[in-house]
């Protein structure tokens, strides 16, 4: 269900799963897109799945729900036990449920975590920046927000963040330099959940798009 063995078509389609108590499943599904552009619009829609972390309950035919967004093509989840602080900053305004049933609930204002279990994943980048990002448990469960981690064009401001970066729409299917880096991130924005390890490259590599 969760893999695809033959892949037809290019693009980012499904990433990393991980199961938890109670029939719970964390499934990572791909921005739909094809490399070259920035995303578009779904990763940061809440009413798509594509570009989202969704938060599945095996236990009822079609139960989910949207526990974080903004990711391009996430893999490799694994949860690490003990102490480690997370720095969050979480949207104060209400927006609405990430469920297909359209409920809202309560934001929480920028917090640090240190829950003792934090969920580790990896976002393969485009040609600005890798990553590796960390939430806490609490707050990916917590289903009341959603979690984000920046990628895919915001309706609000239109920008598409890459790790700590700003990037261009981009063309489709272009290999190399696409989309470009426009700018760097200089503080870490509300409502945005930065990298905890963060890599990029050098003019050297073939995949290198920071102008």
């Amino acid at each position: 269900f969760f893999v695809i063995e033959n892949q037809m078509v290019p693009g980012h389609l499904g990433g990393g799963a991980l199961a938890l108590e109670g029939g719970k499943i964390l499934w990572s599904v791909g921005d739909c897109t094809i490399f070259g552009f920035d995303g578009n619009y779904a990763p940061q829609s809440d009413d798509q799945t594509c570009g989202k972390i969704l938060l599945i309950d095996s236990t009822e035919v079609g139960s989910f729900e949207i526990a974080a967004k903004g990711v391009r093509n996430s893999q490799q989840m694994s949860v690490k036990e003990g102490s480690m602080e997370v720095t969050t900053t979480r949207p104060t305004t209400t927006k609405a449920l990430k469920s297909q049933k359209g409920i809202k609930g309560k934001k929480k204002k920028g917090q640090t975590s240190t829950n003792p279990n934090t969920l580790v994943f990896m976002d393969i980048g485009g040609v600005t920046a890798e990553e590796v990002n960390a939430v806490s448990m609490e707050d990916i469960l917590d289903t009341s927000t959603i979690e984000n981690f920046g990628w895919g064009r915001n309706q609000l401001d239109g920008k598409t963040r890459e790790g700590t970066f700003y990037i261009a729409p981009g063309y489709g299917g272009e290999l190399g330099d696409q989309p470009a880096c426009e700018k760097r991130i200089s503080s870490p924005e509300e409502g945005y959940i930065h990298p905890w390890i963060q890599f990029g490259r050098t003019p050297q590599d073939f995949y290198y798009g920071i102008i």
